[in-house]
């Protein structure tokens, strides 16, 4: 089997893992009068069982949960991205846009307060939350345009600041998100489950934290704008907004404690990935399951492991994680795509003596705002790149990877995968 099989393989076991009808087996069932989430039991005789889901994997994640529920569930709302939309009973779904958001986030940010006030003391709400929601619901503060928040939200995403910081932001500017969406649902008994797409699996930063208990304040979203030299980037509406807002009193109206749980996450899809690399004979490394970084603090990891290999036998490395990227060219592509470009840039001016493969994917599916969810590279990649004498710094400096990759049949599509648990890179390597 060549390497680019076994990679394919060990990455599927990856996303597989993570795959919402996977997790919500492992941590919803019903029994009777009652529902077990995450190891609790609540009686639901006599209540009415409603759902709520946001994000890219909400559309999976309602359709297991619908599967699962059955009769006892009574209605519900599903926020995803287009192209990730699935069919659904019971459960309303709307699509909107990411990372960006768009009219129909805003709309969706409406059925969704439209939907919260029909829930009573007397209903238990389980809020099925994954990575995109922070765009794919936006209400907008008095004052602000779409336009403006538009603005905003492309200026911070290109910045190079990390998704705990840019959603710092983000819960200073709606009040759904930093627990908003909780306040809302009061009196209604509230059951999170979560896919985390962040670092740590902190809560309040995936999804912009839209039933956990905000532990940023405005004083912090201050510090992120001037800190990536944003603040005089902003729309006038928006730093009007923010300066009213830092002036007034900062309190906290959360009327109820979060609970919330963590069903998946990167780790999770790391460990299937490691497994499945040693099934197949692999001696195998996760070198980080919390890469966080710059994208060339990981690109220097990569290389190093790529050049210290020095083991006749089959071995795996596999980084975790989301590395940070700030974006300054006109092009097209993803983190993904560029990391890929960076190490293959750097690798063709050495000399590699074993068979390899590289490989860099968002597990969502999508990289960056195309259709890949990354790309790959093998020692054979930089054979021909040194017999073409082609210079990649123009798509480099341009962020172009993308159009270099589908120039030379190097993108990895899979489609929405349903699931988004961040970013997985790995490496595999044997002797020629």
């Amino acid at each position: 089997m060549d390497l680019r099989q076994y990679a394919d393989d060990i990455i599927t076991k990856a996303i597989e893992a993570v795959r919402p009808e996977i997790l919500l087996s492992q941590n919803l069932t019903k029994s009777g009068d009652s529902l077990t989430i995450c190891g609790s039991k609540y009686n639901i005789k006599n209540r009415k069982v409603k759902i709520i889901a946001v994000g890219k994997a909400a559309a999976a994640m309602s359709f297991s949960a619908e599967e699962i529920l059955g009769s006892i569930l009574h209605s519900g709302i599903c926020v995803t991205k287009y192209g990730h939309q699935l069919p659904l009973s019971k459960i309303v779904l709307y699509e909107s846009a990411h990372p960006i958001p768009d009219e129909n986030s805003v709309k969706a940010a409406n059925e969704l307060l439209n939907f919260t006030n029909t829930c009573t003391v007397n209903d238990l709400v389980l809020v099925l939350i994954s990575g995109g929601a922070s765009s794919l619901v936006v209400d907008l503060p008095e004052g602000v345009s779409l336009v403006d928040m538009q603005d905003m939200y492309l200026d911070m995403v290109n910045s190079g600041a990390d998704i705990k910081e840019i959603n710092c932001v983000r819960k200073q500017l709606s009040s759904l998100k930093g627990g908003g969406l909780l306040d809302e649902l009061s009196p209604a008994e509230v059951v999170t489950l979560v896919i985390s797409d962040v670092i740590g699996d902190d809560p309040s930063t995936i999804g912009s934290g839209l039933t956990a208990l905000n532990k940023t304040t405005i004083a912090d979203a201050f510090k992120v704008l001037r800190k990536y030299q944003l603040w005089d980037e902003l729309p006038e509406s928006i730093s009007t907004y923010l300066l009213l807002k830092k002036s007034k009193v900062e309190t906290k109206n959360t009327n109820q404690i979060a609970n919330l749980h963590i069903i998946g996450s990167n780790h999770l899809a790391l460990d299937a990935a490691k497994k499945e690399a040693i099934n197949l004979g692999f001696i195998t490394e996760i070198v980080s399951k919390d890469f966080s970084g710059d994208i060339d603090e990981l690109q220097e990891s990569i290389i190093y492991k790529i050049l210290s290999y020095n083991d006749k036998r089959l071995n795996c490395f596999l980084w975790g994680g989301e590395p940070t990227l700030k974006v300054s060219g006109q092009g097209k592509g993803g983190r993904n795509q560029h990391l890929v470009l960076k190490v293959l840039n750097a690798l063709s001016e050495l000399d590699i003596k074993s068979e390899f493969i590289m490989a860099s994917i968002g597990t969502d599916g999508t990289d960056g705002p195309t259709d890949a969810a990354g790309a790959f590279i093998t020692d054979k990649t930089i054979e021909k790149l040194k017999a073409s004498k082609k210079d990649l710094m123009p798509y480099i400096d341009n962020f172009d990877a993308y159009h270099y990759f589908e120039s030379i049949d190097g993108l990895i599509k899979t489609g929405p995968t349903q699931t988004n648990v961040m970013d997985v890179v790995i490496v595999l390597m044997r002797s020629n």
